[in-house]
């Protein structure tokens, strides 16, 4: 089966599941899971050291993941008899197209398209100067760089490492996103304007 719930972030074991066991007798719901580790001996093909693949973020389309490793490998995973079995590797690398100090990639789900959300911070480790979206093309693999999102807002809450999307009447092609501080502050990037601006009172609409 499918796992109900896959994480990644960590270097061993190279993901986490958790399946919901079967509810008991005169349980409607199940109350107890069993946990699965997954370790992956593959090595990343744009990693110099040739180490193995560590993932940073993925998404579940259709019964198929799709992660990142932390040299910007795409992994496209099924799970086969009980196991994750590793379908295909991107040629390419996920990576902003300009050089920065360093940046925070996330993969996310869109109107059944997968898109990679880059937080730059180009100039100052502490801010972030410039966001960067690309859409997966099928079936080669490839990011393509879009300025537009389906018309859609996506929120990156980055202290929580939670991703959501949602719909407006008043905001289009938007990316919510927070910073690191202890304020826990709001950022909006117009995918239009290229600019990135606080929000009112620094807080999520």
């Amino acid at each position: 089966n499918i796992p109900d719930l896959l994480l990644t972030g960590i270097a061993r074991p190279s993901f986490v599941a958790y399946n919901w066991n079967p509810p008991k007798e005169g349980q409607e719901y199940s109350l107890e899971s069993t946990l699965i580790k997954y370790e992956c001996k593959i090595i990343d093909p744009f990693d110099t050291k040739k180490r193995p693949l560590q993932f940073t973020s993925l998404v579940n389309f259709e019964g198929v993941f799709f992660a990142l490793s932390l040299q910007g490998a795409l992994v496209v995973m099924q799970e086969i008899d009980s196991r994750l079995t590793i379908s295909a590797i991107s040629s390419s690398r996920a990576v902003p197209s300009i050089s920065c100090r360093h940046f925070k990639e996330y993969i996310a789900l869109l109107d059944g398209e997968i898109f990679v959300v880059f937080l730059i911070h180009e100039k100052r480790s502490e801010v972030v100067d410039r966001v960067e979206v690309f859409r997966l093309s099928f079936p080669d693999l490839k990011w393509i760089k879009v300025e537009s999102i389906n018309g859609k807002i996506l929120f990156l809450d980055q202290s929580y490492l939670n991703l959501e999307s949602a719909e407006s009447n008043s905001r289009k092609n938007c990316i919510y996103f927070t910073d690191h501080g202890s304020d826990h502050n709001w950022w909006i990037y117009e995918m239009e304007t290229g600019c990135i601006l606080p929000t009112p009172e620094h807080k999520k609409y």
